[in-house]
């Protein structure tokens, strides 16, 4: 994967994040894991979903059907 200043700043994030779970009791931790877990599945879910948009009205633009 190439290295971003998002990619770390969302690595340093996570970190702290994950070191200030760790002082939470086990059922509160596997919840905000669900949490985080669920929205980073949706948001790459969308992600996904605009790349495939895009990329077909790339496609149409190219080749006159727009």
């Amino acid at each position: 994967m190439k290295e971003t200043p998002k990619a770390g700043a969302l690595g340093t994030i996570a970190t702290f994040l994950f070191g200030s779970i760790l002082h939470l009791d086990k059922a509160m931790q596997d919840e905000i894991t669900f949490w985080l877990q669920t929205a980073a599945f949706l948001i790459s879910l969308i992600v996904g979903v605009l790349t495939i948009y895009i990329s077909i009205r790339k496609i149409r633009e190219k080749n006159g059907k727009v």
